[in-house]
């Protein structure tokens, strides 16, 4: 095997671990941000698609209003992201 295979070897694997592991890691850390900033009257959409607008943030808890005089509690994990915030760009 010659320098240059082993070279592009290497280099493909690098470009493999990059795309596997450090892109994930970075919209985890947005999306945690998000989560960690979120506060009442936010417009967020749930891992389920469910829009709402929160009403009450305790802990690891969000209640949410889904409609007039309809309120649901999530997880904290269950929001995706907020409504406003645009979709970061691949």
């Amino acid at each position: 095997m010659e320098w240059s295979q082993v070279l592009f070897a290497a280099l493909m694997m690098a470009g493999l671990g990059y795309l596997t592991f450090y892109v994930p890691y970075r919209e985890k850390k947005a999306l945690d941000q998000v989560l960690a900033a979120l506060t009442k009257d936010d417009r967020v959409i749930t891992a389920s698609g469910i829009h709402g607008k929160v009403v009450q943030v305790d802990g690891e808890r969000i209640v949410l209003e889904i409609a007039e005089k309809t309120r649901v509690t999530f997880d904290r994990s269950a929001i995706a992201k907020k409504a406003d915030v645009p979709v970061a760009k691949k």
